[in-house]
């Protein structure tokens, strides 16, 4: 079953701030069902997968391309798989990345918070992310560390977030550790990581007193920081192929999927199905 988590302000296409979740599902018609029920129903699902977009994605947008991927996922992933969109978008677009940080981090808080209060007992939780959705993942991986939810799969895919950062103690090595197997896709002709990310780690460091900033795990793929890289991380470089930033989720509206875009799926579909050796093919 394919569901819809949202933590945007559902009157507004782009911007704003970080609401509680609410659980949706959405017909072939474009009509939208939610309440208790829904949430119950996705509390009885086996497994639990939960798919997160990236930085400048808007609302439809958003919801469109990962309903798009839930479907190539449903029937061979089991249980309920939910499309979770977030704020991370502005009509400043590139420009508000270095502010975006902290509504992923809000969004973080809110989705432990709603998997605490709704899906208790937890089954198996597993998810997906493109670009700095990796952020809203890991964040609240480490949020359900605190209340002993276990993690299964997790796949990153163009991860926006420090290339150590796995491995740093002080930020997500825990939350890799509680989870069963981190898999993790890079790629170095991706320019939006390459450029974009390290000026806007330096401005987020200026404004709000990070540590210096470092490349992207997505770019550089994982790297040790004050311990080494966790063996339950499988990495995968994508120097094979010239596969860009817009190469992993499919496009909004529609559009016909390019080849890094199905890779990229069954990539995520070998993670969650628990084959040894994940394939980009």
């Amino acid at each position: 079953m394919i569901y819809v988590l949202s933590f945007r302000d559902n009157e507004r296409i782009s911007g704003g701030a970080v609401f509680d979740g609410q659980l949706q599902q959405w017909d072939a018609d474009g009509r939208c069902r939610v309440g208790c029920e829904l949430v119950s129903e996705l509390a009885s699902e086996p497994r639990i997968t939960f798919l997160i977009h990236g930085f400048d994605v808007n609302r439809p947008k958003g919801r469109d391309s990962l309903q798009r991927l839930a479907s190539m996922l449903n029937g061979r992933v089991r249980g309920g798989i939910v499309a979770t969109l977030w704020p991370g978008d502005s009509f400043l677009r590139a420009l508000s990345y270095s502010f975006e940080g902290h509504d992923a981090d809000d969004t973080a808080e809110n989705l432990t918070r709603f998997i605490v209060r709704y899906l208790q007992p937890a089954p198996r939780l597993s998810f997906v992310t493109h670009s700095l959705g990796a952020r809203v993942a890991m964040g609240a991986i480490s949020g359900l560390l605190e209340h002993g939810i276990h993690i299964d799969q997790v796949c990153l895919m163009a991860p926006a977030i420090d290339g150590d950062s796995l491995a740093d103690s002080a930020a997500y090595r825990d939350a890799t550790m509680y989870s069963k197997r981190v898999g993790v896709l890079h790629s170095r002709k991706d320019r939006v990581l390459s450029l974009a990310y390290p000026l806007g780690d330096l401005l987020q460091a200026f404004l709000f007193f990070r540590d210096s900033p470092g490349l992207a795990l997505g770019f550089n793929g994982p790297k040790e920081h004050d311990l080494p890289v966790p063996d339950n991380v499988i990495d995968v470089s994508l120097g094979h192929r010239n596969v860009r930033h817009g190469d992993y989720l499919p496009p909004a509206g529609g559009g016909r999927l390019n080849e890094n875009q199905k890779s990229a799926a069954g990539y995520a579909c070998d993670v969650l199905t628990g084959v040894s050796n994940p394939k980009y093919l």
